[in-house]
């Protein structure tokens, strides 16, 4: 409607886990194997390097934090 660029989102979702803002979801779907790689290698070095959720030992997943705190109530 402007015809603006509001903003280049090309590679945040690679970014964000690089940075060690979020981790992997476990039946994630990519475009190739090697893409698959990079993600891999991404969240390795974030939890290497203490970056985000990994510089206080990280995050729990979801579905076993639910189960685990089932337990406890």
């Amino acid at each position: 409607m402007y015809h603006r660029i509001l903003g280049n989102f090309e590679g945040l979702n690679f970014r964000i886990v690089e940075e060690g803002c979020a981790g992997l979801y476990p039946h994630a779907v990519f475009s190739s194997v090697r893409e698959k790689w990079q993600y891999i290698l991404a969240v390795d070095r974030a939890k290497k390097n203490r970056r985000g959720v990994w510089a206080r030992g990280g995050y729990m997943v979801p579905k076993k934090w639910r189960r685990i705190s089932k337990r406890i109530s």
